[in-house]
């Protein structure tokens, strides 16, 4: 079985709304007003995007009041990037809630989005907006399988007994491929750009691997840190997971991820608080 298999007669999961492709369009040919009207014609997204630009995370401290301030202070390629992450979730409301916790999802995903964003940052990526987009999509795969094999997914979450990297031995004995490369096969089905559909699936490449390109490297690094976070553990003892994994050679010297590493949550709960 290839991933796409699974994604094959289900509109819902292979299309994602109009207005993604319009605005991807309109970022390299239109003005900040006539994306700022496209997107006032959707109210519940125009009220989602101005609390992220008031949120913390972009510093809007409270005063931005129209969709053209929003967009000057976020950006149009940001804005964009961040109308993909917010409507690609809502593919998946009706999720069993006995497979998933929706609101632990969200907050991972903001989690794994803001660590992306502050590791790519550090290490200087080249394209660090799409790293925003791929942590925030980073788990879409799972979301995936849990709409279209829920026996499947529950029998495998009960042998992995809260194991993230059994779940990952486990997809790859049952289905031939884990949620990563599913993710990467939704995004690429969705037409994103082929950097977001790599970046999501080189998160479980180690970081030594020279499967890696230059971005896909802080993808692993944020991924680290999501599972260094969810079991409680200090900055120093993250990164040195990090150097074990990297034979002592990280592409960021350990005393900065140190650093990133405990800026992230306060960043990702004010991301949090504004998409999901």
């Amino acid at each position: 079985m290839q991933p796409q298999d699974l994604l094959r007669g289900d509109i819902r999961l292979v299309s994602l709304p109009t207005i993604v492709a319009e605005l991807n369009l309109m970022v390299a040919t239109g003005s900040t007003r006539d994306i700022g009207n496209l997107v006032a014609k959707d109210a519940a997204l125009t009220a989602r995007l101005l609390r992220i630009a008031n949120s913390g995370y972009f510093g809007g401290g409270g005063g931005i009041q129209s969709l053209q301030q929003a967009i000057a202070l976020v950006g149009t390629r940001e804005l964009v990037n961040l109308v993909m992450a917010s409507v690609a979730a809502s593919r998946f409301a009706a999720i069993r809630q006995d497979l998933v916790d929706m609101d632990s999802f969200g907050q991972r995903a903001a989690y794994m989005s803001v660590a992306a964003d502050t590791v790519g940052r550090l290490g200087k990526a080249q394209e660090k907006g799409w790293l925003f987009v791929a942590g925030l999509l980073h788990d879409i795969g799972s979301l995936v399988l849990y709409s279209v094999r829920p026996a499947d997914s529950q029998d495998i979450l009960q042998q992995a007994a809260g194991s993230p990297q059994r779940v990952v031995e486990l997809e790859s004995e049952r289905f031939g491929f884990t949620f990563a490369d599913l993710g990467a096969a939704l995004a690429r089905q969705w037409k994103l750009p082929e950097t977001v559909a790599n970046l999501i699936q080189s998160q479980l490449w180690p970081v030594s691997s020279d499967r890696h390109d230059h971005d896909s490297r802080f993808m692993r690094l944020a991924r680290c840190f999501l599972q260094a976070s969810l079991t409680e553990r200090s900055g120093e003892e993250a990164v040195a997971d990090i150097l074990a994994e990297s034979g002592d050679s990280p592409p960021i010297d350990g005393a900065s991820l140190v650093a990133g590493y405990t800026e992230i949550p306060e960043r990702a709960q004010a991301i949090y608080g504004s998409l999901f």
